[in-house]
């Protein structure tokens, strides 16, 4: 992954922790972990402005009695229309968009979803109720993930770590 950081080397780069999330007009390289949470990049090759969040939980209703006083990012579904409500206001068209869905490993749980496979399950149907375009996936499985995101190509890299997760 310092490879990819090197490749751009006079580029700011971030770290996008929990519950964090934006959209970059100027070139940026953006950085995070993910075990059972979920990133999911947006990405417009015409204005070169990338975004993406780091999601912990799927749905915001599910967990807030208030909606309206919580940070989106911490939830799959509204980081997701969040970051696609702030790109339409800035004039971008949504054809215009690709998406990546990254992230959501867990361990099975016999009958019912892992908190990853609903993270992910919740960022698909969002994208799809929005009619966003799903160009590449990296998701599930009981590996955590590191991604560099790179804002200004929708380029990102994937390293999955070597150890299973143990818990989840």
């Amino acid at each position: 992954m310092q490879n990819v950081m090197h490749k751009y080397p006079e580029v700011p780069a971030y770290f996008l922790k929990i519950g964090e999330g934006g959209i970059f007009d100027q070139p940026s390289v953006i950085s995070t972990v993910l075990g059972s949470c979920v990133t999911v990049t947006f990405h417009c090759a015409r204005t070169k402005t990338g975004a993406l969040f780091h999601a912990i939980l799927p749905k915001l209703r599910t967990y807030e009695k208030k909606p309206d006083d919580v940070n989106p990012y911490k939830y799959v579904d509204s980081a997701i229309i969040c970051l696609h409500r702030s790109l339409k206001a800035r004039g971008i068209r949504m054809a215009d968009v690709e998406t990546k869905v990254f992230g959501g490993a867990g361990i099975l749980l016999e009958g019912q979803l892992s908190s990853g496979q609903a993270n992910v399950k919740v960022a698909f149907e969002t994208l799809a109720a929005l009619k966003m375009k799903v160009l590449a996936t990296d998701v599930g499985g009981d590996r955590g993930r590191r991604l560099v995101f790179i804002s200004h190509t929708g380029e990102v890299y994937i390293r999955t770590h070597s150890k299973n997760l143990q818990n989840t």
